[in-house]
């Protein structure tokens, strides 16, 4: 996550104030983007899967939290968010 580039970063902020509007449809293409730049960015995978939640896209949520996890696999949220 701290490796990721400056412009990635920018969007997943980007699509994290979306989700904090719990708007997870325009948080998508912001989380994406993110992604494309930065494949192993863990908290922006994980912050797909929550937007996948509150879009009902249970399957693609497990599997945005499984990319999360593959990224980083020290980081706890996306275990925990599986686990419920």
């Amino acid at each position: 996550t701290m490796n990721a580039p400056k412009d990635a970063k920018k969007s997943y902020e980007k699509g994290m104030n979306e989700l904090k509007k719990k708007k997870p449809e325009k948080a998508m293409p912001h989380l994406e983007k993110a992604l494309e730049m930065y494949p192993q960015y863990a908290v922006a995978w994980f912050a797909k899967g929550q937007a996948l939640e509150g879009m009902q896209k249970l399957d693609e949520a497990v599997a945005a939290y499984d990319k999360a996890i593959e990224a980083d696999s020290k980081f706890l949220s996306p275990f925990l968010r599986l686990a419920t």
